[in-house]
């Protein structure tokens, strides 16, 4: 038997497009969307013709007239293309910048416990230390404290789509969100006023801060995070989103 020849592996050409300009290469792979319409693929002699002659059934016109018409029907739908093309590139490249920034905040290592200087706490000592960029913001305090809790009352229901699971805080919009706060604002206002007159010793206040943190960490996130699609969407890429500390668009005086 004669032995077989090794099949050596060959480099994929280039590809040279019909009816382009002598010496246009474009290489195998390449997404012609992103170039200019010079390069482009032309549509070939009985491609263009047949679609004059598709033309010429609606009116009466001389042939060189009706080719014309089909390769201006063909640079109308490259420029087509070729807005589409970028619009979804640019959009996203908008997620991605979003998607980035939320990433960014949300990869921070968690900061150590602000810790009281002795136990029991009272719960508007807990506010303070949880709380230290809204000294002297007391109903501020207390929306952000009630916002907590609502998502807590959140975690105690089920969404039964697209598949039954517990329903979180993140999932619902400001309008959802707002008819959630009408339907539990008696169980937030009663599991308020109870914290309101309680004394956490460590192992309580470890409990509550490290929940509420959580939250407050991922709120922050999310209210940066849309901001920043807000601002990337107007065109204002550069502008910095002050949401530091946001508060709920309906704060209720504690």
């Amino acid at each position: 038997m004669k032995p077989r020849k090794s099949k050596k592996s060959k480099s994929r050409k280039p590809i040279e497009l019909s009816g382009t300009e002598p010496g246009l290469v474009l290489t195998a792979g390449c997404d012609y969307r992103a170039e200019d319409f010079d390069c482009w693929p032309r549509p070939t002699e009985l491609e263009l013709a047949q679609l004059a002659a598709r033309l010429a059934r609606t009116d009466k016109l001389d042939p060189k007239q009706l080719v014309e018409d089909a390769w201006a029907i063909y640079w109308e739908s490259c420029r087509k293309i070729q807005d589409d093309h970028r619009a979804v590139k640019v959009n996203g490249e908008k997620e991605s910048l979003a998607e980035a920034a939320l990433a960014a905040v949300t990869a921070q290592p968690r900061p150590a416990l602000p810790q009281p200087k002795k136990y029991p706490v009272t719960f508007r000592e807990m506010e303070t230390l949880l709380l230290p960029k809204q000294k002297g913001r007391t109903a501020n305090r207390a929306s952000l404290i009630r916002e907590y809790l609502l998502s807590e009352c959140l975690g105690t229901c089920i969404a039964l789509r697209p598949k039954p699971h517990p329903l979180t805080y993140w999932e619902l919009d400001e309008k959802a969100l707002n008819h959630m706060r009408e339907i539990f604002s008696g169980q937030v206002a009663a599991k308020f006023g109870q914290y309101r007159t309680r004394h956490f010793d460590e192992a309580a206040y470890g409990r509550f801060a490290e929940g509420f943190l959580k939250w407050h960490r991922q709120y922050i996130a999310e209210k940066r995070s849309a901001a920043a699609r807000k601002r990337w969407g107007q065109g204002e890429a550069g502008a910095n989103p002050s949401a530091t500390d946001p508060v709920p668009s309906n704060p209720k005086k504690s």
